[in-house]
């Protein structure tokens, strides 16, 4: 094994956390695995026998990046990553030149993604737009970046949830799991996921705005 400390340039970050969440997720290719998982998802078993910490695990080969049509065509400003991370918009040009593209496309003023799918399993298309509209886990006060994050149902699959982006949001393995515990989540009138507390908590309803800064100059007003 060879230990290495390097200063990396915002493309090569963006590259090496897609690379690293996914060969380096929880399950993945762990050398303590009698058969170590190097392709799809791990097995729930896999991924409680792994008890190596995040730097020591170690491909989506694919750069996830958010940004808007006026920065594209001005070729000005930054976009973020799934990975959490900023990419100078020269770069995404340059990259997106020799690259296959996904289009999200949401509707203007609900901000629901005009795309459907009715697996069980949300696919790679699926999981590209929840990147796009959400960023990252979209429970209150959560900063898990998009890699990090699982895709769940809004309303549940068995309860006729349907897998498609308007019954789904992304959320960390931990915020996932509080689904079990009396949580809900929906998206509300301005197509945004909101987290709602189970009764006897006594909080209200809310949003994550970690990975959507420019909300705190929105003017929306809030939902009922």
């Amino acid at each position: 094994m060879t230990k290495a400390t390097l200063i990396a340039d915002p493309l090569l970050r963006a590259t090496l956390d897609a690379v690293i969440a996914k060969l380096g997720a929880p399950g993945m290719c762990n050398p303590a695995d009698p058969q170590p998982t190097v392709d799809g998802a791990p097995s729930d078993e896999s991924v409680r026998r792994d008890t190596r910490t995040r730097p020591r695990r170690g491909l989506p080969a694919t750069i996830i990046v958010r940004t808007t049509l006026q920065q594209l065509q001005s070729a000005a400003g930054k976009a973020d990553t799934g990975g959490g991370s900023w990419l100078p918009m020269r770069d995404v040009i340059n990259q997106a030149s020799a690259a296959y593209h996904y289009l999200a496309v949401f509707d203007q003023h609900s901000n629901r993604p005009l795309y459907l799918g009715r697996t069980r399993i949300a696919s790679a298309d699926q999981r590209i737009v929840l990147h796009a509209r959400d960023g990252g886990c979209t429970a209150p006060g959560c900063d898990k970046p998009g890699y990090e994050c699982e895709v769940m149902h809004l309303r549940a699959h068995a309860r006729n949830g349907h897998t498609e982006p308007d019954n789904l949001a992304l959320g960390c393995h931990r915020d996932h799991n509080l689904h079990d515990e009396g949580w809900t989540t929906r998206l509300n009138n301005h197509g945004i996921p909101e987290w709602k507390p189970p009764p006897h908590l006594d909080l209200p309803p809310a949003i994550n705005n970690f990975f959507h800064p420019q909300r705190y100059l929105d003017n929306n007003d809030d939902d009922p």
